[in-house]
C-alpha cells in the first residue's frame, strides 16, 4: 500500500525550503546583501570598528530610565553605584592596612638576628591597632552592604562579610609575636 506522498517544496537560493512568509524572504535577502558586500571588503575600513556602539539608553534601568538619564547628564551618580565605590573603598583600605602589616611581619621574619625588642613591640603595636579596627571596619562595611543590598538591584548586591572568619584568619595569619 502506498502513500501519497507530500508536495515538495522548492529550495530557496540558499539550499532551504521555500518560505511563504514575506518578511522571511525579505530577511533572507537582506543577509544575502550584507554577506556579499562582505565578501567584497565594503566594511572593512569603518569609523569605529571593533569598537563598542555608544548605547546611552541602560536596558537595565526598566523605570528608573528617566531618572538614570538626568544623574547622568548632571554627572552625578545614583546612589546605590556611589555606595558600591563606598564599599569597594573601605574593603580596599582594609586590605592595604592588611599588606602593610604583612609587609611588616614578613621583614621581621626575614631577619638572620632576632628582631630587636623595639621592632617586635613597634609590631605588635600595629597589629593590636589593626586588630581593633577591623571588626569596626568589618561591621560598618555590612551595614553598607545591607543598604545596597536593599536598594540596587540583584545584580549590583554583594555577600555579607562574615566577621568572625575574618577574625579567626586574621588572628591565625598574624599570631602575637613571642617574647623572645
Amino acid at each position: 500500500m502506498t502513500t501519497p506522498s507530500s508536495p515538495s517544496r522548492a529550495p530557496d537560493s540558499d539550499g532551504g525550503p521555500r518560505s511563504k512568509d514575506p518578511r522571511h524572504r525579505w530577511a533572507s535577502a537582506v543577509d544575502e546583501q550584507i554577506r556579499h558586500a562582505m565578501e567584497r571588503g565594503d566594511f572593512a575600513n569603518l569609523s569605529g570598528a571593533g569598537r563598542p556602539l555608544p548605547i546611552d539608553e541602560n536596558p537595565l534601568a526598566g523605570p528608573r530610565a528617566l531618572a538614570y538619564s538626568l544623574l547622568k547628564s548632571h554627572h552625578v551618580l545614583p546612589r546605590e553605584l556611589e555606595l558600591g565605590r563606598e564599599i569597594a573603598a573601605q574593603q580596599a583600605q582594609v586590605e592595604a592596612q592588611l599588606a602593610r602589616l604583612r609587609w611588616h611581619r614578613d621583614q621581621l621574619a626575614s631577619r638572620r638576628r632576632s628582631p630587636a625588642s623595639s621592632e617586635r613591640r613597634a609590631y605588635m603595636v600595629l597589629r593590636a591597632s589593626v586588630e581593633a579596627h577591623l571588626v569596626e571596619r568589618f561591621r560598618s562595611l555590612n551595614s553598607k552592604i545591607l543598604t545596597l543590598n536593599i536598594s540596587a538591584p540583584s545584580l549590583l548586591h554583594r555577600p555579607l562579610i562574615d566577621i568572625g572568619e575574618r577574625e579567626r584568619s586574621f588572628r591565625a595569619e598574624f599570631p602575637p609575636l613571642s617574647a623572645s
